[in-house]
């Protein structure tokens, strides 16, 4: 006769319906971290009087230990992909990938394909939590609601989540079953991504009969709005600089660091967030003028790199000086420039002599 851990149904019944309670409780009121909410109920199990201890431990083992054996090397990979996703800004790339490729007036299902893909590696409620504010601004800009534009979002990251290793569910019913694990992945992918067309689907004809305005409060949050933002900014500032080298724009256009004090001054005003804009767009400038092929920038080291690399030999110590004295005389010549329109435009007329 096999061993069991108790022979009372009552007990098995009861403590089946007290772990599955328990951990849906640890999960969803706690936050618990997936595998410790699942071990902690079990060990709790072990606990009620009647369980026979050593069979308890032997069947733990035998049946735990049976399936991380045969799905450990893809659980490990997948923890490592989606911790890299996370923490990298990839879950965002992607999304603006998508974006593009669909366009945004269709971005309901950019935002649907987004999550058939991150739900694969990514539990989904983590990533929803990083894509929460591209949604809500999302809504706003296509002048929906947040059924339209998340319905087919959530339910494209569940079912690849519930559907597609390496995600805990599929791999342990792979495990059980002992199914093709790349039979699983392909039929999986298969299947939820017709799924999912037809959540989009569901979302455009439901979702706007539900009241579900989006939160402004998430504007300008999101990675996407910031890497526009970015991009602009950095436009922008290329097109300053060839300005001036045309002669089109007027050196008086520079601001040093008195104009930057007062700029800062007026953003501190207004509140953390300009403040921090101003300084990420100072930061972004200074960095793009440190890369101009200028000696003495970082620029102008490379260009010099690259110009020795052309002629295949290194110039002259004694060429080398000269070419950073002269770049040192550029910087120092647009220094006083810029100081000079600093003063000029801040300091009242009749502190100048002339």
């Amino acid at each position: 006769m096999d061993a069991r851990i108790t022979d009372s149904t009552l007990i098995a019944l009861g403590g089946l319906i007290a772990v599955v309670a328990l951990l849906f409780l640890l999960i969803t009121k706690f936050r618990w971290h997936v595998f410790i909410a699942m071990l902690v109920p079990i060990l709790l199990f072990a606990l009620v009087p009647g369980i026979d201890h050593a069979v308890f431990i032997t069947a733990f083992e035998t049946g735990f230990g049976s399936t991380v054996r045969s799905v450990a090397v893809v659980i490990v990979v997948g923890i490592v992909l989606a911790e890299g996703l996370k923490h990298t800004g990839a879950v965002e790339r992607i999304t603006i990938a998508l974006i593009r490729w669909v366009g945004e007036k269709r971005m309901s299902l950019a935002l649907t394909l987004s999550g058939w893909v991150i739900g694969i590696p990514i539990f989904s409620d983590v990533g929803y939590v990083i894509l929460n504010p591209l949604v809500h601004s999302a809504a706003i800009r296509s002048e929906v609601n947040m059924a339209t534009m998340s319905t087919g979002l959530i339910g494209a990251m569940q079912l690849t989540h519930a559907m597609v290793p390496p995600t805990p569910g599929p791999l342990a019913a792979v495990a059980l079953l002992k199914a093709d694990m790349g039979s699983v992945i392909v039929w999986g992918c298969f299947v939820s991504i017709i799924a999912s067309f037809f959540g989009w689907l569901y979302a455009l004809a439901v979702g706007p009969r539900l009241p579900s305005p989006p939160s402004t409060e998430f504007i300008g949050q999101s990675f996407v709005e910031g890497w526009r933002r970015v991009e602009t900014d950095f436009k922008m500032t290329l097109a300053v600089i060839a300005r001036l080298f045309r002669g089109t724009a007027s050196m008086k256009s520079m601001s040093g660091p008195l104009d930057i004090a007062k700029f800062s001054g007026e953003a501190a005003r207004q509140g953390a967030i300009p403040l921090v804009a101003l300084m990420a767009a100072i930061s972004l400038q200074l960095g793009i003028f440190n890369l101009l092929p200028i000696p003495v920038l970082d620029g102008g080291h490379l260009f010099l790199l690259g110009v020795e690399g052309l002629v295949r030999r290194d110039f002259s110590l004694r060429v080398k000086e000269r070419i950073l004295q002269v770049g040192f005389l550029m910087i120092l010549a647009l220094l006083t420039v810029v100081l000079y329109n600093d003063v000029a435009k801040n300091l009242p007329a009749r502190w100048w002599p002339f």
